[in-house]
């Protein structure tokens, strides 16, 4: 197709014939399409990155919390790079699987239109994830390993979403959120009109009584009341590091908070336990920070 505006040859003309030459003024220049070879190695990395990223991007919250609380941010490089360090070791083990499993994988995966084998792609991408869990001590997988039969432990964490976990704000210890090891013997509610929302919850004076709860956020605090002959309470922020500090007070302080130091924005598994001599702890609410 010709298109040329103005007399060819022209001071202003310009335009073209076909994709072969390019008019501007009184020059002409000659069009090649540019002609990229890529080597089998370079193809290969390419599909892999289309079928990660597909099955990357339809994680959920909890798993994109969960990835950036133990890798920061710029999660997403990181994880495909250990996905890519992964890769070898996880398709030995797919391909070592019967066919009704690797049927389950791909059946299982979030998404099923990569370049290369989706039940694959979804394997690879669970495996590495659970290796890099276990390594930062995060129980994404809940210490599961994926295996040939339990396609679906994955798919469920895939879709899973920040229900059951405080987002920024603040919450009550009546919270269901919060998971009492032992409630009604270790654990017991205690009413008082100075409490955060009027009540809070005290501990066995010597039992190790303790509670779970997740929190999405870049820090948290604990409420507790200040009182004499209370105990100090040790808190595990994903299983890695522990923190205590003592409720024993004279100046028996209501709603005062113990704040956490700063983390990776994202998915935290948090642990309170009654520990050291003999004394109770209390726990009023939680404080949870964007």
């Amino acid at each position: 197709m010709v298109k040329v505006a103005n007399p060819l040859g022209g001071p202003e003309a310009h335009g073209r014939i076909g994709q072969s030459i390019i008019f501007q003024g009184t020059t002409a220049k000659a069009y090649a399409e540019p002609v990229i070879k890529k080597v089998q190695g370079q193809l290969d990395a390419q599909d892999r990155f289309q079928s990660v990223t597909k099955m990357i991007r339809e994680l959920k919250a909890w798993g994109r919390g969960a990835l950036q609380a133990m890798l920061g941010v710029r999660w997403y490089p990181l994880i495909y790079r250990e996905i890519c360090n992964y890769w070898g070791d996880a398709e030995t083990i797919f391909n070592a699987f019967s066919e009704g499993n690797k049927t389950d994988w791909r059946q299982q995966a979030p998404y099923q239109f990569t370049k290369l084998d989706c039940g694959l792609v979804f394997f690879a991408c669970a495996y590495a994830i659970n290796e890099v869990s276990i390594l930062h001590s995060y129980e994404f997988f809940g210490n599961q390993q994926p295996t040939g039969n339990n396609a679906n432990v994955a798919n469920g964490l895939w879709g899973q979403s920040l229900d059951g976990v405080f987002l920024s704000g603040v919450h009550d210890d009546s919270n269901d959120y919060m998971y009492w090891i032992g409630e009604g013997f270790d654990w017991i509610r205690n009413n008082d009109a100075n409490a955060f929302n009027g009540s809070y919850m005290l501990s066995h004076a010597s039992n190790p009584a303790s509670v779970d709860f997740f929190v999405y956020g870049s820090r948290f605090g604990i409420l507790y009341h200040q009182a004499t002959m209370q105990g100090v309470a040790s808190v595990a922020i994903d299983t890695v590091t522990n923190w205590e500090f003592s409720q024993n007070d004279a100046a028996g302080l209501w709603q005062v908070e113990w704040s956490s130091p700063a983390f990776n924005r994202g998915l935290h598994r948090v642990n309170v336990t009654r520990t050291g001599a003999e004394g109770p702890i209390n726990i009023d609410g939680i404080v949870v920070y964007a």
